[in-house]
C-alpha cells in the first residue's frame, strides 16, 4: 500500500507509513468477481424406471414320481411249424447224441495217437533186500551221499598240496614223514604265547610245525613272519579255503597235533592257553 502523503511503498497491513509516519487507510477486502453466468434451478433426479413391489417367494416342487420299473421279457419257446410247441424229451434227447458223440470222438482220438506213438517202455526198479536178494517191482530209494566227519583225535590226518610263502609245493604226507607235526590253522592273531610254545617244540627238535593261512594276504603273512621270527615253521597259503573246510576249523587257531604214523593225537580250539598247549606237546609221541 502507498501513502498518500509521500507515496511510500508499505506493506499489506500496515497502519502507519514507514517513511513519514503518517497514518495509513485501512485495507478493503478483496470483492469476489460476478459470476458469468446466474445460476440455474436443478430438477428432483427421477428413476429411469418405476420401481415394482416384488413378492414373496414360493418354491415349487413338484411332487416325487417314482421311474417305472423295465418288466423282463417273457420268454416263450419257440414254436414248430404248424403253431405247435417242441417237446421237452426231444431236446434232452437231442443232447444226449451230442454228448455220446463227442465221447466216441475223444477216445478214438486217443487210441489213435497210441497208436501212432507208442508209450516207452519204463523199466521196473528193483530194490534190494537187507539179505541181498532183489525184490521186483519194489522202487529202491535215492541214496544221499553221506557228508564227511570232521578229523579229529584218533583218526587219519587228510593230506593235501598247497603252497608255502616260497611259492613251491608242499604235501602233508611228504612233510610228517615219521616226524612229529603241529598243523595250525591260524591268522596273525595268533598270541605271543601260543607262538612261543611252538617256537619251544620246534627248538628242542621235538617235531614241526605247518601254518595254514585262509584269509589273510601274502605280504601280510611274509610280515608277521619277520616280526614274529617263524622262520623255522612252514607256513602254507590256502587261499580258497578248501583245506580249512576239509578240516572243518571254525575257529582260528585250530591246533591238529599229529603223530609219526599220520594219526590226530589232539585238537584244540581257540581257548588253549599257552599251559595246555605246553602239556598237549609234552604228551605228543
Amino acid at each position: 500500500m502507498n501513502c498518500p502523503n509521500c507515496k511510500t511503498a508499505n506493506r499489506d497491513g500496515a497502519k502507519r507509513c514507514r517513511q513519514c509516519g503518517t497514518a495509513l487507510p485501512a485495507a478493503q477486502a478483496p470483492q469476489a468477481p460476478a459470476p458469468m453466468y446466474p445460476p440455474q434451478p436443478q430438477a428432483p433426479v427421477q428413476p429411469p424406471y418405476p420401481q415394482q413391489p416384488q413378492a414373496p417367494y414360493q418354491p415349487q416342487q413338484a411332487p416325487y414320481q417314482p421311474a417305472p420299473q423295465a418288466q423282463p421279457p417273457q420268454l416263450t419257446p419257440p414254436a414248430q411249424a404248424g403253431g405247435t410247441k417242441r417237446l421237452p424229451w426231444k431236446n434232452i434227447g437231442l443232447g444226449c447224441l451230442l454228448l455220446l458223440a463227442g465221447f466216441i470222438v475223444g477216445i478214438s482220438s486217443i487210441l489213435i495217437a497210441q497208436a501212432i506213438n507208442p508209450p516207452s517202455a519204463t523199466p521196473t526198479a528193483v530194490a534190494t533186500s537187507v539179505s541181498g536178494g532183489a525184490t521186483p517191482g519194489a522202487a529202491s530209494a535215492p541214496t544221499a551221499m553221506p557228508t564227511p566227519a570232521r578229523p579229529d583225535k584218533g583218526g587219519k590226518a587228510p593230506t593235501f598240496t598247497l603252497k608255502d610263502t616260497a611259492n613251491a609245493d608242499k604235501e602233508l604226507a611228504s612233510m610228517i614223514n615219521g616226524k612229529l607235526a603241529v598243523l595250525v590253522f591260524w591268522t596273525s592273531s595268533l598270541g605271543d604265547d601260543q607262538i612261543a610254545s611252538l617256537k619251544k617244540f620246534v627248538d628242542d627238535g621235538r617235531g614241526i610245525v605247518i601254518g595254514v593261512n585262509s584269509d589273510e594276504s601274502l605280504a601280510k603273512v611274509n610280515k608277521f613272519i619277520g616280526d614274529k621270527g617263524l622262520q623255522k615253521f612252514t607256513l602254507l597259503l590256502d587261499g580258497e579255503g578248501k583245506v580249512k573246510d576239509e578240516y572243518k576249523v571254525t575257529e582260528t587257531p585250530t591246533y591238529i597235533l599229529i603223530g609219526k604214523d599220520g594219526v590226530i593225537t589232539e585238537r584244540l580250539g581257540a581257548g588253549t592257553t599257552r599251559a595246555d598247549l605246553d602239556k598237549k606237546l609234552g604228551e605228543l609221541k
